[in-house]
């Protein structure tokens, strides 16, 4: 297990302290962690953010330095593959990910990462992926898609691939059969304004809501019509974005980040509004077997891939 030690000339005196610190509190507790921590480093990818992103970000990074004492930063890695090689490689301690790059950093990784907390929105657990087409298209359905263009989000995107490729399949419309042309768009930003702007005729991407999804975020941002798309498929529920750890982290720092995260909207109501960005309604404690589905899923894509 590596630890960053500063505070190398006081570890022998903390064998004394065992026995308080299991009987006081948590802050005692917390003390063995946080002195071995110059700095806890936060993760997201890049391809998703906006300023009310990077400012959520910034502050719950602010809560936490508060809290504990120890500096949070938040470091911005290209794509979702790049969080899990971060994660990886040591260079983030805990990182914001979607249910199909946790499958993705759970097989790379096994039990190396785990699942801390999962975002509540609109007081439920899990959102969908949809296919969009153009409002004046004509397309009332996918089989009306066939040979035309579809956009996925990136390969490791749960609503913008992994989900809607899967579920797709199962109902008869194989992508790679029933389309023409298929693109990654790199973003869920950028694969519904290519099709407002006629770059292709669907997109995949993601719903918690009708009134909380890719598209209201973007006309909440004054950057499309919200009535510019129609939803022609919406899949089953799939469990919400999550914030994952690296399992080799001390036990008492994953369960202080549970608790931090778990207690925010009482603790720092201020720090809350900027990070729910009015969607998120809690951060709930959830476990590896709450993916299991995303991560069959996933498996189920790979198989694909090796067979064709």
């Amino acid at each position: 297990m590596t630890h960053h030690h500063t505070a190398t000339g006081l570890r022998p005196a903390v064998g004394a302290l065992a026995l308080t610190a299991l009987m006081a509190s948590t802050t005692v507790a917390q003390a063995d962690w946080t002195d071995d921590y110059d700095e806890v480093r936060l993760g997201t990818a890049a391809s998703e953010v906006d300023d009310d992103t990077v400012n959520a970000f910034n502050a719950l990074a602010e809560y936490l330095t508060e809290r504990f004492g120890v500096t949070f930063s938040v470091r911005q890695a290209t794509d979702y593959a790049a969080v899990i090689e971060a994660l990886r490689n040591d260079q983030l301690e805990f990182t914001r990910m979607g249910g199909a790059t946790y499958a993705l950093a759970s097989r790379i990784m096994g039990d190396g990462v785990e699942p801390m907390v999962l975002d509540e929105v609109n007081g439920g657990r899990g959102y969908h992926s949809v296919v969009l087409a153009r409002a004046d298209s004509g397309y009332e359905d996918v089989a009306d898609l066939a040979g035309e263009s579809l956009a996925f989000v990136d390969p490791n995107s749960a609503s913008g691939y992994v989900a809607p490729n899967f579920f797709l399949t199962q109902e008869g419309y194989e992508p790679e059969d029933h389309f023409d042309e298929i693109v990654f768009a790199g973003s869920h930003d950028n694969a519904v304004i290519g099709l407002i702007n006629g770059q292709y005729e669907a997109a995949a991407t993601f719903q918690f809501t009708p009134e909380n999804s890719a598209v209201t975020r973007l006309a909440e941002r004054d950057m499309i019509e919200p009535d510019a798309v129609r939803t022609l498929w919406v899949s089953p529920l799939l469990a919400n974005p999550l914030w994952a750890a690296r399992t080799d982290l001390p036990e008492e720092m994953r369960a202080d980040f549970v608790e931090a995260l778990v207690e925010l909207p009482e603790a720092d109501p201020e720090a809350w509004e900027v990070v729910r960005q009015g969607r998120l309604s809690a951060y709930a404690p959830t476990t590896h077997e709450e993916y299991q589905p995303m991560i069959d899923m996933t498996e189920w894509t790979r198989e694909q891939r090796r067979g064709d």
